[in-house]
């Protein structure tokens, strides 16, 4: 069994590898994120709003930004 410092949280300040999270059989992959209190509330007005969840909402504007900043860069390029 590993040690359980391997496990360790790293020191705040301390980067880890861009996210690696958990794959799930379904082609998914979970990973926990942290949000300031005002972000929190912030999506998860918009989630009740839509009656939806929290994590279908954080997808919904991730996809979203994700396309305006391939739609940007098209529109950088000419």
């Amino acid at each position: 069994m590993a040690d359980r410092a391997t496990y360790a949280r790293p020191a705040i300040g301390v980067r880890r590898p861009a996210g690696k999270g958990s794959l799930y059989p379904d082609g998914t992959r979970r990973i926990v994120i942290a949000f300031d209190e005002e972000t929190f509330a912030e999506v998860r007005g918009i989630a009740l709003r839509e009656n939806s969840s929290f994590a279908a909402q954080i997808r919904q504007l991730v996809e979203e930004a994700l396309l305006d900043r391939a739609e940007n860069a098209k529109g950088a390029r000419g």
